[in-house]
């Protein structure tokens, strides 16, 4: 097992973590933050394009290039997945429909039913997970490069290449995600376990009746690849962590009070870098059942040489939002891999839905590039990419 942490006790740990103030190595440049969450910090508002360069591509689907969402993206393409037919549909950066994966069959190269899919243009892996507890390998066009097998992770929900020996996975457990690695040489499975004092669950139990039960669940970025390093989040600790080539995990964030005292749980999605700044996302797991709404998101930004932590909200300057809404700045969607420029610090996407984006333009709520985009659209069911490009 994966552990370097496991020989210090919850409290010895983050008294480590407490301790490392200074720095965190030559590789991420980041000192560690300790983060009050019942802190009332200072607001501002601004624009995505103040902190971001945005464009906006839209996917337009023809003939049998058809699509529901989009699941990713690498520096050439926008994947995106028709989850009728298991279709996992490419598209240029121009937004131009490239070609179809379709691996579901009873064939040695194919898959019998898929959870989810990730493509890594710099390694053209395409990861795609099972509910037979199988992970698939493949490159762009669908050929099989390596079949792995994790009979005890429930459902793998997250695949990032770390170096070139490890694949790094989360899979869905009960409550709290599970990450763990593939040893791409042997295949062996090895659990990276990062302690904590209480497991939390981050499911809401929204309908039940004797028949039915429906959930919803606190989204979870708990893997995030950062050049050599891989930042790692386990929601029920305090505590998030880098992770070096020698396997070797570093404190780079804390967040008090315990996520195991809160009686509503509140949990930490980031953290996402530049020169300047650090971005995270706040977000609880109050759940208003009858009006349908809650899990409520809170941007944060850290100035690194003001030492200080400051609350955002953060709008689209070409779609207009009521009052209460904001573009959360999650890492999900950024991608760490280094523009040659020298410009970015990452790159990432946010999917515009085709029925948000009519409804939208109906109100008169849509301006600016996006307007002028969307009204050049054969299909306005289709959707658009906002690729997001964050400054340094």
């Amino acid at each position: 097992m994966i552990n370097t942490l496991k020989k210090h006790s919850i409290p010895c740990l983050i008294a480590l973590a407490l301790a490392s103030c200074s720095s965190i190595g030559d590789n991420s440049g980041s000192e560690l933050l300790v983060f009050n969450m019942d802190e009332k910090y200072d607001k501002k508002d601004i624009l995505m394009s103040e902190i971001a360069d945005i464009e906006y591509i839209p996917l337009q689907s023809q003939d049998s290039f058809f699509y529901h969402w989009a699941i990713g993206h690498s520096r050439d393409y926008i994947v995106t997945y028709n989850y009728r037919n298991n279709d996992i549909v490419f598209f240029d950066k121009k937004g131009n429909p490239s070609h179809i994966v379709n691996k579901k069959g009873p064939g040695p190269d194919e898959y019998s039913s898929l959870i989810t899919a990730s493509y890594d243009g710099e390694t053209d892996d395409l990861f795609v997970s099972t509910y037979d507890r199988k992970i698939y390998v493949y490159d762009k066009l669908g050929n099989l490069k390596k079949i792995y097998d994790v009979k005890d992770k429930k459902f793998t929900t997250d695949f990032a290449n770390f170096g070139d020996d490890y694949i790094v996975c989360s899979h869905e457990s009960s409550s709290a995600d599970a990450i763990y690695m593939i040893n791409k040489s042997t295949g062996e499975v090895e659990d990276i376990s990062i302690p904590y004092e209480k497991e939390i669950n981050l499911s809401v139990v929204v309908e039940q009746n004797a028949n039915f039960i429906s959930k919803r669940n606190l989204p979870k970025f708990t893997i995030f690849p950062k050049g050599d390093q891989i930042q790692l989040t386990e929601y029920s600790s305090d505590t998030i962590f880098l992770m070096d080539k020698n396997k070797e995990m570093t404190p780079v964030f804390v967040r008090q009070p315990k996520v195991s005292e809160q009686e509503v749980p509140k949990v930490i999605h980031g953290l996402m870098e530049t020169d300047k700044y650090t971005y995270f996302v706040m977000q609880d797991k109050a759940y208003d059942v009858e009006k349908n709404v809650g899990f409520k998101e809170t941007t944060f930004r850290y100035d690194k040489k003001k030492k200080e932590f400051t609350e955002l909200n953060v709008t689209l300057p070409d779609m207009t939002f009521e009052d209460n809404w904001n573009v959360s700045l999650n890492p999900r969607p950024i991608y760490y891999k280094q523009d040659p420029s020298g410009k970015y610090a990452g790159y990432g996407m946010k999917f515009l839905a085709g029925d948000m984006l009519a409804k939208k333009y109906e109100e008169g709520k849509i301006h600016g590039k996006l307007k002028e985009v969307y009204e050049q659209m054969a299909d306005p069911e289709d959707g658009i990419a906002m690729m997001i490009y964050l400054r340094n």
